[in-house]
Order: C-alpha cells, then structure tokens, then sequence
C-alpha cells in the first residue's frame, strides 16, 4: 500500500519530500529533483536543513518548531538550487501517524512561486508608484464606472477619500461644460483603442472653480488575452503652469515698459546677429563711434559685427550661440570701443535671438586697474624686499627686479644706472624693455643731467624726457621716452645709482606710482648693500685662510715633518714604530692638502702648476697609487673662480678614488677647445656603483660646475671604474641659458623624490624646493620658472597654488601631475592657468620632456581643448551656482526631510518621525524635487550627498 503511495506522489508535478520524524528525508520525487536540482540518491537520508537551506535562514527552523507543535504548517521560504540559483517557495506540509496513532514522519507538498511573488512585488510596485504620484491617477471599468482614485487625483477632486469617487461616470470627475465632450468625443475613441491627450476641467466637488487639466486617457487591455480590461486617465494640474504663463506674459509687458526706459545701450540680435532692434542708448553710441547723427532704421537688418565690430566680435558671438543653445544669461566679458571707452557685455537669450545690454564701465575700469596696479606693485615690493636679504646673484636680481618694477607702472622699458668708480658716470647695471649691452652709459652725476638732477632731488618726474630741458644721454636718447620718472637707490652711507622708467607714450606717472618707485629702490639698494657686505666678507676670509695656510704651514706642518723624521730613524738603542710613521704620514699629507686648499685663495701661478701640485699632493697621501697627470693646450691663467673651482672638482674626484676606489691608477687629462675647460679623471676601481654614491661631495662637484654655466658628469665606463667629467665655460656668456628652476609639490615623498633625482641629474634643471603642503609651497614661490604641481594635497587643491605662483612670479608656469585626471579637474587647473597637466604613471623621462616644453611657451594641449575645458569650466561654475541658489531655497524642515530620506525612510516613516501627515511629508518632498530641479527622490538624495547636505548614517540597532 504505501509503495502504491508512494508511486502516485512520484506522479505528482509539484515537488513532494517525505521525512522521518527526525527530520531526515526519506521520500524525494521527480517533482523534487526538478524543482531543487538534486539527485534522490543525493539527499535521501540526509537532514532535510541542510538540503536547499541558505546558511542563517530561519524559515526552516520555523517549518519544523510549526510541524512539532502543530502537526501542520504552510509558509513560503527561499531555497537555494543545487546550481546556486535561488527560488521562491511554497511548502504545505503535515505530520503522519501510524496505525498506533505515533508519529513516523512528515510530507510536504513543494510549489516554485517565484513568478507569483515577483508579479505580486510589482504589482506592490506600481501601486506605489500609482499612489506617489503628482498627477491624478484614475481607473474606470468598461462601463465608464469610477473604481480608483488616487490621492492626488481626489486633492485635485476635492475629495477626502476613495469611497465618494466609486461607483460614479468618470465624465462626472469633469466640470459640467466638458462632460459632453467626454461623453460623446473622449470615451469612444479610448474604447476603440486611441490614445487621447485634451486639455479640460475637473469638477470641484468641494465647491470650488473648475480646475483645469491636462488629461491623457486610455484603454486597459490584459496582456496575455488583449481583453479590453477597463479605462484610466492621468491628468496633471495646468494651475501652475497657467499661473507661470500669465507671469510670463505680465512680466514681458513689464520688460518692454523697462526697456523703454533703459538708458544703456541696447540691442535685439536675431540667429544670424543681425539687428532686430535698439534702443535710444545704443543709436547715441553707435552714433558718437561713426561720428553722425544717430538713427534707427539704416540699423536694422545690419549685421551686429558691421555695426560695432570692437564690442560685438567674436567672445560676444560665442555668448550669443551660449545663450541661445542653453537658455540662459551670458556674461561676454568687458570690451574697449574704438575710442578708448569700456563697456561689460552681457547676452540674454530671446524667442528670435538674443538681447545685448552694454553697461559703460569707464570708470569702473580705470579704478580696478588703479587699484589692481597699488596691490601688485605693494606685492612687487614684498617679495623684492624678501629677497633682497637672501640672493646670491646680485646681477641675476637686479635684472628680474627691474623687469618686475617697470611692467607693475606699465612701463615700457626700466633700468637701473650704477655709479661707476670713478668719474662721474653712471652705467647700465640691468635693463628691460630694450636692446642693451655692454657697460652703456645713461647719465651722469651733473645737476644739468636728467639722472643727475633725480640723485640730487629725490626724485624726477617728467611728462616728456626729451622736452624736460636737461641733458639725456644718447643711449637713452635714442629709444626715445616720452613720460618717465627716476629715483635715486641709496643705501646708508653712500648713494648706488638711480632706478629709471619710462614710456613712448601714456601720461604722467601719478604720485603713488613715484612711491612705489622709491620702495622699489630701498629694495634694490638692501641687495647691493648686501652683495658688497658679503664681498668684503668674502676678502676678510680669504685673508684669514692665507693666513691660517701660513701658520699651518710654518708650524703645524714643520712639526709634524719633524716627528715623522724622527719616527722614521729613532734615537741609537730605539726601535721604530712603524703604526707613528703611518700615522705622521697620514697626518703631514692632510696638513698638506689644508694647506694647499687654504692657498687657492691667494695663488696666482698658472693652472698647469696649480693641478700639478694637486697631483702630487695625492701621490704623497696614497704612494700604492699611481696618479698620470696629461695637460694639453692649457691657458695659463683661466678666470680666478674657474680656476679653483676646477681644483676643488679635482680634488674631490682624486679624494673619492683614494678613499673608496680600491683603485691602482687613476688619470688626469685637461684640455681646452671650443671656450670650454674639460677635464677628465678616470680610474681602474670598482665603479661609480660602489664608491661614488651622491652625497655632500658630489653634489658640491656639480653646484660648482654648474654656477659657471659647467657640467659634472659622474658613469662607469665599459672597460669598468669611474670616469668624471668636468666642462666649465672660460668666458661667461650670455648666451649660455640658465637652469629651469623647478618647485615640486607633491605629497608622497616617493614620487618627490624621484623626480627631484631625476631633475638634478640633468645639467639645466635646478630644483629650487620641495613641499608636500600648500602651506611649505606658499613660502617657495620667488624664483620658480616651472611649478610641478599634485592637485590633492593634504591641506587643499592644488589648484589653488596656481594663480598664487603666476601673481608671486608673472612668468612661471605650472604643470599639473596628478593620479587623477578627470575633464572637471582638468577644466579648473586649465582656467587658473596651468600650462598641461600629466598622469602619475608618466615616465620620468617624459616628465622632464613636459618640463622643458612648457617652459619654453609650448602647451601640452591643443588650443581648441583649452578653449573647450575653459567653457566647461564657465559651466560647472555656473551650474555649482546655481545648485547653491537652490541649496539656499531650502526650509529647515525640507532639509530634515532629505537627511531622512538618506536614512532609508518612506513617507509613511518620515511622517511618523517628524509628527506630520503623509500628505504634508509629501508635499515637501515635492517642493525639495522643485527647487532642486530633479524627478526623484533619489536624484534629490544624490544632489544631497555631492554637497554634503546629509550623511549616511548607520541603521538604528
């Protein structure tokens, strides 16, 4: 009998599980293998929890506690296949007794309702969505009887629940003058399938006027069968918008009353710029550009270029097409008129075009530049007077300071005259603005000369130089200023010189410009000041190294001559110590070298001699080391500092090779060619790699070389030990170019680092500093020519650095390397003015390559790209703005709403928490989607968190 059973469940298409009483399955038919995927063979005497069962699921336990006490139990629970795949189920399962009345097992009959339940969740899916929505959501049968309302469609209604709309002839929701319409027009054709959209009223029930919508109405057909099902509108409230048109229109009548009485000038453009109107205002500039009467109708239809080419060119053609494309205000910028006037452009966009409005900003204008001028010339003299007490390039200064301090007066051109030793001339020391050389001379001390006369005064001012009635020198002369000012650059006890500007044309410098120049010079005259302080400085300690040489080498070194004689042949009956003869050695060959170093100062023999001493000075110090010295074509007395300078690098290299080499020969080869001093010290040791690492010695090898415009070059040759290379020019020449001086701000001392080596390996980088902060990089922006700049920082955007480094040095560039790289990052380093920007995983090589581009003026990006990312940035700003503006509309409580709505709650639960209806929650979020401008909740939530409006926060408990 229970076989006979057991076959007919087999036949079952519904899963059936049998199980003992201890839960173990013993039953499992085809119905089973299908629905879960496993074998019988595979589960039959296993726990029927761990077939199927999601690990921490508490369905089954639940089945099982019902079964116990209950004898019975229906639930739905979610299993897992034997290929992982979950399914919704349904279980109905029941206790068996024996014969005795004992229990012997369970059965349970096992239904897939996957697709019921995901109908079911979408059904409570769209219910929500019907019951949220702002528009009146309404179904009638196919009768035309009401059968649903939604909340909104009974606010609209004036309804206060469901059961006062059921039942009724939906045309009756309409007022009394479109159910006609609806009756005999509407309805038929939605029953025959068309989908129609009319403009109509509701009836107010509550008594009120008609309330006028935009109705869409359709057939409900059921989708398996196509069976006609019943009728729905969606109808949405046009108050708004009708409010908003009658706003429109009375505001355009306000606009053309404002119009009328605008006074600045005013013009309508249409899509091809050509005019469609103008006002009073703009026919009187027009007229006083052309210099005639002014006019309307000759205007009209004139294309806006042809009218007033200066202020309507290009950037206000670009506005226009903005205005128009994107529906918005355009701010063109300030223009200059032919006849020197100032005007602000702003472009709004029109049905037919646009509408420009010039505003006369003249005035404006000439106080912003004034006041722009004061703050850079006040900034000029900041950082000159900071300066001032740190350079060691006095000529390099004086010529940076002067370029600075004739472009903050809008010079054009400034120089800095020196009073020569002797005479009564004054010299051009540096200039900028014109073409110069040589020691040119530009004044004199005379009363009757212009120079003369301001080292005499105080100060010179004069509108025309060469009308002034005083004597100009013709290298001034013959650049012909017109308006210029001089004063004097004195320091304490005597006067320097005198710091002159001067333009072709312009008027008059005013009375703080002549302030600015005075400050300026005190600057100029702390640096000169300086300069000669430390070059006596520098006189005191070159005598008191002679005589330090002297007296080391008269006693200190004699002694030492004396002990090491002694040690070497003891007194009869002494025995030699041969460690004290090592040591004297050691010790009479340091003194000589000290010696040898503290007489550069004052040697005056020809270099030749010089590098032979040094040679055999190290013979002395390491006799195991065979020291070759080969002199070719060498002059006999190169420039002093060149000289000792090539000594010091000599002598450093020959260090190396006896501390660290390991070697047995080392050579000496000098020569010259080409202006240039080479020299190379080679030798058989173990190599670069294992002796000459950079540290302090190498790197005061290449800082000498390198401030005569020279070169160090430290490698490993094939046939193996190291090679130096030195080249130093004979003559200084302007031509030879001088270092990019690099700032690096980066934060990961890795990355810094390995860029700061790769730069200085290079003979024209310098690296001027290094910050992982905006702070430590705010305090090392004088001197920079290229800025590498990372964008996060620790203390901010790194963009911000930018416009800091062009104000603290106008010709700096700055270059952008950064993780990432994304068009909104781009865009706003671009618009502060960065010169490019490259990834992080750039190659060292291609970093230095960028470098030395954008310090030549070239760009990394193509200039319609720059144009394209500065647009972008105009519109992320805009568009931030406006996002702002929205912010700022919010209530107290429509910001509580967003913050719980991030939280998770629904209407109900927002409600609920902050003591109001649903209907008021829903209406703030309502409002908050407006004043966003968004369609979501989630849109609304997004929006919130980009500007920090709310926070995620954890879940309660």
């Amino acid at each position: 009998m229970q076989q006979h059973q057991a076959r007919l469940l087999d036949l079952v298409d519904d899963g059936v599980v049998g199980t003992d009483a201890d839960f173990r399955i013993t039953h499992w038919n085809p119905g089973a293998e299908q629905l879960y995927g496993f074998a019988a063979a595979d589960v039959l005497g296993r726990p029927a929890n761990e077939v199927a069962t999601f690990r921490g699921d508490d369905q089954r336990e639940r089945l099982e506690r019902e079964l116990l006490e209950h004898g019975r139990s229906r639930t739905e629970l979610t299993a897992v296949r034997g290929d992982g795949m979950p399914i919704e189920v349904e279980a109905v399962v029941s206790a068996i007794h024996d014969d005795a009345g004992e229990l012997c097992g369970y059965v349970g009959i096992h239904r897939d309702v996957t697709e019921r339940r995901r109908v079911a969740r979408r059904l409570e899916q769209l219910s929500a969505v019907v019951a949220d929505s702002q528009d009146a959501v309404c179904f009638a049968d196919l009768d035309g009887r009401v059968a649903f309302v939604n909340d909104a469609g009974l606010r609209l209604l004036g309804l206060h629940d469901l059961s006062q709309a059921d039942g009724r002839d939906v045309a009756d929701l309409f007022a009394e003058h479109d159910r006609p319409r609806v009756r005999d027009e509407l309805l038929p054709d939605v029953m025959r399938g068309d989908r129609r959209t009319e403009q109509l009223d509701l009836h107010d029930f509550a008594g009120g006027p008609p309330v006028p919508v935009s109705c869409q109405a359709f057939r409900v057909d059921d989708r398996a069968s196509a069976r006609p099902l019943g009728i729905a509108t969606v109808s949405r409230d046009l108050r708004p918008s009708l409010r908003q048109d009658e706003l429109l229109r009375e505001s355009r009548r306000r606009t053309t009353a404002v119009l009328e009485s605008v006074t600045d000038p005013l013009l309508g453009l249409d899509g091809d710029l050509r005019l469609t109107f103008l006002n009073a205002g703009a026919a009187r500039l027009i007229a006083r550009l052309r210099g005639e009467q002014p006019r309307h109708e000759p205007l009209i239809g004139a294309h806006a270029l042809t009218v007033l080419p200066a202020l309507l060119g290009a950037p206000v053609e670009r506005a226009a097409a903005a205005a128009q494309a994107e529906r918005r205000a355009v701010d063109a910028g300030r223009h200059r008129d032919e006849v020197g006037g100032w005007w602000q452009v702003r472009v709004h966009p029109a049905d037919d075009g646009v509408s420009v409005l010039l505003r006369d900003v003249s005035d404006w204008h000439a106080a912003e530049e004034a006041g722009a001028r004061r703050v850079e010339q006040q900034a000029v003299v900041a950082r000159l007077g900071a300066r001032s007490g740190r350079t060691d390039d006095l000529g390099r200064f004086l010529d940076d300071a002067v370029r600075r301090i004739g472009r903050a007066v809008g010079a054009t051109f400034a120089l800095f005259a020196e009073r020569s030793p002797v005479g009564d001339r004054l010299l051009l020391r540096a200039g900028a603005g014109f073409e110069h050389e040589g020691a040119m001379v530009v004044g004199t001390t005379d009363a009757g000369d212009l120079f003369g006369r301001a080292l005499a005064d105080g100060a010179v001012v004069v509108d025309d130089v060469l009308a002034a009635g005083v004597d100009v020198a013709p290298a001034l002369r013959s650049h012909r200023p017109a308006a210029g000012a001089i004063v004097p650059v004195a320091g304490q006890d005597e006067v320097f010189g005198a710091l002159g500007v001067f333009s072709h044309a312009g008027p008059r410098l005013a009375p703080p410009d002549v302030t600015y120049l005075q400050a300026a010079a005190h600057a100029l005259a702390a640096a000169i000041e300086r300069s000669r302080t430390s070059r006596r400085l520098e006189q005191t300690r070159d005598a008191e190294r002679r005589r330090m040489a002297r007296a080391l080498h008269d006693e200190a070194l004699q002694d030492a001559r004396y002990a090491l004689a002694r040690a070497e042949d003891p007194p009869a009956g002494s025995q030699r110590d041969d460690l004290l003869v090592d040591a004297l050695t050691r010790i009479g060959g340091a003194l000589s070298s000290a010696v040898y170093d503290l007489r550069l100062a004052e040697e005056d023999r020809p270099l030749e001699d010089l590098l032979a001493e040094l040679v055999e000075l190290h013979r002395r110090m390491a006799p195991d080391l065979q020291v070759d010295l080969q002199v070719a074509g060498m002059p006999e007395r190169p420039p002093r500092r060149t000289s000792d300078d090539l000594l010091h690098i000599v002598g450093e290299a020959l260090t190396n090779v006896r501390r660290h080499a390991d070697a047995h020969r080392v050579r000496v080869r000098t020569w010259t060619t080409g202006g240039q001093l080479w020299c190379d010290v080679t030798d058989d040791g173990r190599g670069v790699d294992a002796h000459a690492v950079s540290g302090n010695g190498i790197a005061g090898m290449h800082e000498r070389a390198a401030r005569h415009g020279g070169q160090v070059t430290v490698r490993t040759p094939a046939a193996g030990g190291t090679a130096v290379g030195v080249r130093l020019p004979l003559t200084s020449s302007p031509a030879t170019p001088a270092p990019i001086r690099v700032l690096l701000v980066e934060d990961h001392a890795a990355v810094r680092e390995a860029i700061a080596a790769a730069l200085r390996s290079e003979p024209d980088f310098d690296v001027v500093g290094e910050a992982a902060t905006l702070a430590e990089a705010r305090g090392l922006l004088d001197g920079v020519d290229v800025a590498v700049v990372d964008l996060g920082l620790p203390d901010g955007d790194g963009t911000d650095l930018i416009a800091e480094l062009r104000d603290a040095e106008p010709g700096a560039h700055a270059l952008v390397l950064s993780a990432g790289l994304d068009r909104v990052v781009l865009a706003r380093a671009v618009e502060r003015g960065a010169a490019g920007a490259l990834p992080k995983t750039t190659s060292l090589p291609d970093v230095l390559d960028a470098v030395r581009r954008v310090r030549a003026g070239e760009t990394l990006l193509p200039l319609d790209e720059v144009v394209e990312l500065l647009r972008f940035a105009s519109r992320e700003r805009e568009r931030e703005l406006l996002d702002r503006r929205a912010i700022e509309s919010l209530t107290p409580r429509e910001r509580e709403i967003l913050q719980l709505i991030a939280d998770g709650c629904d209407s109900h639960g927002a409600a609920a928490r902050l003591h109001i209806s649903v209907r008021t929650q829903r209406n703030h979020v309502a409002s908050i989607l407006a004043k966003l401008g968004v369609h979501s909740q989630l849109q609304a939530l997004i929006f919130a968190l980009r500007y920090q409006l709310v926070e995620l926060r954890p879940a309660a408990g």
